[in-house]
């Protein structure tokens, strides 16, 4: 109440001095004040807001750019990794048969050397040791690809068939023939057990975990599983929309 006293004696004073024009001035440029301050107010407030909607869509447009683009670096590393994977498990099968079937030569070779006498042995030791000892070296550069099984048991292997012809060298060399042969003899022996144990062993082993035994047939359907399949396909999905909770 003392605010509109005060404010209608400023008026009284002003209608004193200017008369009632005066005070009809003063209230219209009062009015007019009020007014273009809200109007001034209402347009700021209005271009704040446009300008947050922007900065709003802006931010979320970045976000979807960012997120997009890792979705995209995502599954582009997916793909890289199948395809790694891929390859690299193709390259271990090729290679574990590949070696596989090098070391299983040289037992061939070995076995021929069964009928060499003494001068044929003589003169096939070397090249028979420069075999054994490339198929060695072979076997621990592709590790990796063979795995620690077929590694350490086609490692085994070579040096068995490796040893089982050394010792028959050796008995043909020896100088005491009587007294040493029924030693070496018996560490000869000794490898061709090995060797006896480990072909079947390795061959169970790739043919369990390589699948190199399974043709075509391995994929055909039986009639029992083509009948629920026929069934099955002839089923129709539930419409979502028409279930309801009970």
């Amino acid at each position: 109440m003392e605010e509109i006293d005060k404010i209608i004696k400023t008026l009284e004073k002003i209608q004193t001095v200017f008369g009632l024009t005066g005070v009809i001035i003063v209230i219209t440029l009062v009015v007019i004040g009020f007014l273009l301050y809200r109007y001034l107010v209402k347009s700021v407030e209005s271009v704040a807001e446009e300008a947050s909607k922007k900065s709003l869509i802006m931010f979320q447009s970045t976000i979807d750019d960012k997120l997009d683009t890792k979705f995209k670096l995502f599954f582009r590393n997916e793909n890289i990794r199948d395809e790694i994977t891929a390859h690299f498990a193709i390259k271990s099968i090729e290679t574990k048969l590949q070696i596989w079937t090098e070391t299983y030569q040289l037992y061939f070779d070995f076995l021929k050397s069964g009928n060499f006498d003494k001068e044929q042995l003589d003169e096939k030791i070397a090249e028979f040791d420069k075999k054994f000892q490339e198929n060695r070296e072979i076997i621990f550069l592709n590790s990796v690809y063979l795995g620690g099984f077929m590694t350490s048991k086609l490692i085994t292997l070579n040096n068995s068939i490796r040893h089982a012809i050394r010792s028959q060298y050796r008995i043909n060399h020896l100088v005491f023939p009587v007294r040493d042969e029924p030693r070496i003899e018996q560490d000869r022996r000794r490898y061709l057990d090995r060797i006896e144990a480990l072909l079947p062993e390795i061959e169970t082993w790739i043919n369990s975990n390589l699948i190199v035994d399974h043709n075509t047939k391995m994929w055909d359907f039986s009639e029992e599983e083509l009948r629920i399949i026929a069934e099955q396909n002839k089923e129709k999905f539930v419409d979502i929309s028409t279930i309801t909770e009970k």
